[in-house]
């Protein structure tokens, strides 16, 4: 029987370095959060991302940095409620704005998370794992049962257990 000595091969401080780092990572990644300006921030970014879609123009994906900017924008289009992230603004020809929220695709793009309580089929089915039929049950049930109090309460929905859950966990909330 051959012995290994894994001491020996430097290969191995490497890939524990690497595990070291990564792990520092994702400990401070956990412990920061973000100061949520005017409630519209994710703890993930500091960023609001907002749709805005004027009267003859091509939508566009609007990034609000600080409350300075989120408050040249309220000015600017005469709105009384405070957008969100992943909040949608059709401006239609009469300067009316229109609140909506942004798609589901959109929304993974931008690392915002889907609300489990306000989306839609075709936004459920950007989930991992998530088909039309399960997206369906989903809408059902909150329909039946009323808004999800918890992302765990996905469970009671025929076809969704623990692993779909975690997997999709980090995409949504419950918005």
């Amino acid at each position: 029987m051959k012995d290994f000595n894994f001491q020996n091969r430097p290969y191995n401080r490497s890939v524990l370095l690497l595990a070291l780092c990564i792990s520092i990572f994702y400990i401070f990644k956990g412990f920061y959060q973000d100061d949520n300006f005017e409630n519209g921030a994710t703890t993930s970014s500091k960023s609001i991302y907002v749709e805005m879609e004027e009267a003859d123009s091509q939508p566009y994906i609007l990034v609000i940095d600080n409350e300075t900017e989120l408050k040249e924008m309220i000015s600017k289009y005469h709105i009384s409620t405070v957008p969100r992230n992943g909040d949608k603004l059709k401006i239609l020809r009469s300067n009316e704005v229109v609140f909506s929220r942004i798609d589901g695709k959109k929304s993974l793009a931008l690392g915002i998370p889907i609300g489990i309580n306000s989306a839609s089929t075709e936004d459920l089915t950007v989930l991992p794992g998530i088909g039309n039929q399960l997206a369906q049950r989903i809408i059902d049930y909150r329909e039946t049962n009323g808004n999800f109090n918890s992302i765990n309460e996905l469970n009671l929905v025929k076809g969704i257990g623990n692993k779909k859950i975690e997997a999709i966990r980090a995409f949504v909330n419950l918005d």
